[in-house]
């Protein structure tokens, strides 16, 4: 039975001029679906009382303001077709004008419901061809957030980073867009990779963990905690094993695999900032989307110092500001003001 054909025997129900065939016709299939054929189709009676209770006294709160309690006559038998129990309820609800008003719009709340329902059983095919809602979250400069999809995979999203993934997942994929960095904890499904796409990369899995680092304008980067992927990056395949990370330069078109300590470039998920022979001009941007401010150098050649070495978890920027002027033999100083940020001073004696 098509969706019209079923709409329009509920239009006929309402008015009246139903006939008996296609009274038993609706009957048979609000039996079939109530019955159930398989766990998708099958609700507890008790859910099913609960909700025409619930329904009632929600439609009583909004006709009169406040809760009514339910006529003392029994609820519709779970034995009877949808339309016979909005009948019933017209009957119990004969004794006032706002019962019937109450009754009437019961009715349509349950036909919306069965329909609805229905409608899922009728036509699979039809309910398939609905696109599924496309989802964004989107990080700004100083917030990170845990997302969980619908297969379970959990995702950590970084500042200042956008992450696209659809409502549920269909067919015979996972498929998820990003802008910046996150880190992935993929649910297994052995019969439905998981790929992340990215500007210049794609990486599949079947169930891993690892990190993805695509910052516009900068190196992109796959980190390989644990499992196995498959980074694409135009016609080059590359698989990566636990340690491994892989880097690629868009400008040079340059793709680079070394083993890491993948705890330095996956730390940041757990409030950890590390530092390792980057030079001042290098660390400005990962303090400003860490700490959503704006960075200032008054002399150009601080952007030159060497940071040997940091780690600060869950730290206050003046805390790390004020490590980096005592490792500079305090020839730097700083200056903070809501979101700005002011670094003067020499330059360093180290290259």
């Amino acid at each position: 039975m098509k969706k019209r054909e079923f709409h329009r025997l509920i239009e006929r129900y309402e008015q009246g001029i139903a006939t008996q065939k296609e009274n038993q016709l609706l009957d048979e299939f609000y039996q079939s679906f109530q019955t159930g054929e398989g766990d998708r189709y099958h609700l507890l009676d008790a859910k099913k009382d609960q909700l025409h209770g619930e329904i009632y006294a929600t439609i009583s709160k909004r006709l009169f303001g406040k809760e009514e309690k339910t006529p003392d006559t029994p609820l519709p038998s779970k034995e009877m077709g949808p339309y016979q129990q909005m009948e019933t309820w017209r009957v119990r609800n004969a004794r006032s004008i706002q019962w019937r008003r109450m009754a009437v719009a019961a009715s349509v709340i349950l036909i919306a419901m069965v329909s609805f329902l229905i409608y899922e059983k009728i036509e699979p095919e039809e309910a398939a061809s609905i696109p599924v809602a496309q989802i964004n979250r989107v990080t700004e400069k100083g917030q990170k957030l845990m997302v969980r999809l619908a297969d379970g995979t959990m995702i950590h999203l970084n500042a200042d980073s956008w992450l696209s993934f659809p409502q549920k997942f269909t067919g015979d994929e996972r498929r998820v867009r990003l802008v910046g960095e996150a880190f992935f904890e993929v649910a297994k499904d052995p019969d439905k990779p998981f790929i992340v796409e990215t500007e210049h990369i794609s990486t599949t899995v079947l169930g891993t963990e690892f990190n993805v680092y695509a910052v516009k304008g900068e190196r992109a980067a796959v980190t390989l905690v644990e499992g196995r992927v498959k980074v694409q990056q135009g016609a080059n395949n590359v698989y990566l094993e636990p340690d491994d990370r892989l880097t690629y330069d868009p400008e040079i078109q340059e793709l680079k695999k070394q083993v890491v300590n993948t705890e330095k470039w996956t730390a940041w998920k757990e409030g950890v900032l590390t530092f390792d022979h980057m030079t001042v001009v290098e660390v400005i941007p990962v303090l400003e989307k860490w700490y959503g401010v704006t960075i200032t150098l008054e002399n150009a050649a601080i952007g030159k110092c060497m940071i040997s070495s940091g780690t600060y978890k869950n730290e206050s920027l003046e805390h790390v500001l004020q490590s980096f002027r005592l490792m500079f033999n305090k020839n730097i100083d700083f200056e903070i003001e809501n979101k700005e940020v002011m670094i003067k001073g020499n330059p360093c004696n180290n290259p």
